[in-house]
């Protein structure tokens, strides 16, 4: 003889555990066969709300690298960093052959 839990306090178990999903699939059941039991559907209402709650702490981490490291800011000093090396290769070269190299005036 194999005892066998109400299907609600089944699904209010799994509330409490966090399976919303198994929550909500059994209030779903015991829905089909009682559609007017509010209980099943106050729960199954909270267990579908729990599976799409965005808690504020998730939203609100935004690391000190995010806030001081912005991404544009990152690529301007990189750009700039970018065109002084270039110039100051190519001044090293235009140096180098400065003395080969002469401005011949067109005539």
């Amino acid at each position: 003889m194999a005892l066998e839990m109400d299907p609600l306090l089944h699904a209010l178990s799994y509330f409490r555990r966090r399976k919303f999903q198994l929550c909500s699939d059994l209030c779903s059941q015991v829905l089909e066969k009682e559609p007017g039991d509010q209980a099943a559907w106050c729960l199954k209402m909270r267990a579908l709300t729990e599976m799409v709650y965005v808690d504020e702490i998730e939203v609100d981490q935004e690391g000190i690298a995010e806030m001081m490291l912005d991404e544009n800011a990152i690529a301007q000093v990189a750009r700039k960093l970018h065109l002084y090396l270039l110039q100051n290769i190519l001044q090293e070269r235009w140096d180098a052959l400065g003395g080969l190299c002469r401005v011949i005036p067109l005539t």
